[in-house]
């Protein structure tokens, strides 16, 4: 084989390797927005009527297959405690199928939560799910 043979068999190896992660780049920041919206959109919002642009029929919520009763008692819980709350994304990290999201819910702990009387103080509570896509919408969330 001559160089220059080997030399664009050198160029095609790296132009497909960029090919490859760019597509699984752009895949991941999809499942990203998919996880972040999901966050917002459910626990914030409430409003469950989208949760088929999030998740497939019969997704799992903590090992439960009643995952959207499980995040309404989750969002109505935190709605109680924090009517004025806000999510923010800390930070997002995954591999080809799963995301991995660290936010804070901010809020004004204004109604009981865990047992605990509302204190009107500003309060961020942080936490991290887990979310397993697959064909694009979350099938689990740890």
């Amino acid at each position: 084989m001559s160089t220059y043979l080997g030399v664009q068999r050198v160029a095609l190896g790296i132009s497909l390797l960029i090919l490859v992660t760019a597509c699984a780049r752009e895949n991941f920041d999809q499942l990203k927005e998919v996880s972040g919206n999901a966050l917002d959109t459910l626990l914030v919002e409430e409003q469950f009527d989208a949760w088929s642009a999030f998740y497939q029929p019969g997704a799992e919520l903590n090992g439960s297959q009643l995952a959207a009763t499980v995040m309404q008692g989750y969002a109505r819980g935190l709605h109680y405690a924090f009517p004025d709350m806000s999510i923010r994304i800390v930070e997002q990290i995954g591999a080809s199928d799963r995301v991995v999201t660290h936010f804070v819910i901010e809020g004004t702990h204004q109604g009981a939560f865990s047992a605990l009387p509302p204190t009107n103080k500003a309060v961020e509570l942080e936490g991290i799910a887990i979310d397993h896509f697959q064909d694009g919408l979350i099938v689990s969330t740890r």
